[in-house]
């Protein structure tokens, strides 16, 4: 198939496409959105198979086909309906990242939608955030975004977008963001409730719309144009988490550390893939025979915390909770895998300790625990209000609560919490339930 830079290079329809001039002489290929047929006209298997066969004929690409393809003897292959459109870098290194370049990168500061006057405080922001265990990578500044990786683009996009942007973008262009940052999060659950898929493509084709509209008929390249797409693939083959590329990009990583050498690269890898596998052997057999340096509970130690720093009404309610058993009181536990920090605990960059329980949010002040059951004591958070959604489409809304810190207190047993996204911004905070440890498993 044709790239996406060329006519006919979008492997789901027979949209050609349009080549637009450049202020610097270039072209850039872009899929301005059709109103009367935005899917279409789509390809399929046997519609493929046909211009294959014209391509074979003349010679010369037909519709895009540039040839056969080695996949195409696999029996079962289907190169149309099986070829799942990849998010990580689709959406994440296409199109947020050039998102990212028309808020902030120089070349577009005199333009209406840019938000380069607000990179130093934006910037002042992300310093503050800190980020629960399950989002990969803490918060770099704007300055080094060209270093951005895409799980750092997916924190951006889902986490710190709305909380930075409310009251410094125009009305209308975070109202356009919105329809995108929703879609993701539903796309990306781990469990895609499929009766939204008409919704979210309401949300998609309006954010389409929305980005020639603001950014101009440049913006519209072809990882926009896929976006149209989304939803059927998602019907016809599977959800996206079931196509997720991050572990490969992962492997790729360690793939390149293993290349010591611009000659001989085939030897060079062969003879590390070796070493891994002793490595491996040798970890398994030390593990197995119970000699691991690493404890598998080390977060569990006790850190006590003075008790007279409880609320005697706090203490109470443990001391009824408990019976007349002894407990002690912990700064940070991990329980089924999953590490809870507290307000009273400093050692760490991270927020482990917003969560949520049943339909509340709160902030671990400290654990109590008997070390049979381990109890989390925690400040409520009351939800506010949640002003991110579509007003054509009210029932999908972001998982990004705005809340207040109240006095108020719970006691939740941890093994029931969900960890939460607490980011505070301009005085005001922020919660989200949405959790994404799913994607890096």
């Amino acid at each position: 198939m044709k790239q996406f830079n060329g006519f006919f290079g979008c492997t789901k329809c027979y949209q050609p496409g349009e080549s637009l001039k450049t202020k610097n002489n270039g072209t850039v290929h872009v899929y301005p959105y059709k109103i009367y047929n935005a899917e279409g006209p789509l390809r399929d298997h046997s519609r493929y198979h046909k211009d294959l066969l014209k391509c074979l004929e003349s010679g010369n690409v037909f519709r895009g086909v540039m040839g056969p393809c080695i996949l195409n003897e696999l029996k079962y292959y289907y190169p149309i309906e099986g070829t799942m459109i990849d998010y990580m870098h689709t959406i994440l290194e296409g199109v947020v990242r050039k998102l990212t370049e028309y808020w902030f990168d120089e070349k577009f500061s005199r333009e209406n939608f840019s938000l380069r006057p607000y990179l130093t405080s934006i910037n002042n922001n992300l310093k503050e955030i800190r980020v629960p265990k399950f989002i990969p990578r803490v918060p770099r500044e704007i300055n080094s975004i060209k270093y951005w990786k895409a799980s750092e683009y997916l924190a951006f996009i889902l986490y710190y977008a709305l909380p930075l942007f409310r009251n410094r973008m125009k009305l209308n262009q975070i109202n356009h963001l919105i329809n995108l940052i929703i879609s993701i999060e539903y796309l990306l659950k781990k469990f895609v409730d499929k009766t939204f898929l008409g919704s979210i493509q309401i949300l998609l084709k309006d954010f389409m719309i929305g980005m020639s509209e603001i950014y101009g008929a440049h913006s519209m390249l072809s990882g926009i144009h896929e976006l149209v797409h989304l939803t059927r693939d998602i019907k016809n083959i599977g959800n996206l988490n079931d196509f997720n590329c991050f572990q490969f990009e992962n492997f790729n990583r360690e793939l390149l550390r293993l290349v010591k050498s611009k000659s001989s690269l085939g030897i060079g890898l062969i003879n590390s893939f070796e070493s891994i596998k002793l490595s491996s052997f040798l970890n398994f057999k030390e593990n197995s025979e119970g000699f691991s340096a690493k404890s598998q509970n080390k977060y569990n130690i006790k850190l006590n915390i003075n008790q007279n720093l409880i609320d005697k009404d706090e203490k109470k309610n443990i001391d009824a909770l408990f019976l007349s058993k002894s407990y002690s009181v912990i700064k940070y536990c991990k329980i089924n895998g999953i590490f809870y920090s507290s307000l009273f605990y400093k050692k760490t960059k991270r927020c482990d300790f917003c969560i949520e329980f049943g339909s509340k949010f709160g902030l671990i002040k400290y654990f109590v625990t008997d070390n049979i059951d381990t109890y989390a004591v925690c400040k409520t958070l009351s939800k506010l209000h949640n002003p991110f959604y579509n007003p054509r489409i009210p029932d999908l809304k972001s998982s990004m609560n705005i809340c207040l810190q109240t006095q108020s207190i719970f006691i939740a047993p941890v093994k029931d919490l969900e960890k939460c996204a607490f980011i505070e911004a301009n005085n005001t905070i922020y919660v989200s339930n949405m959790n994404v440890s799913h994607l890096f498993n």
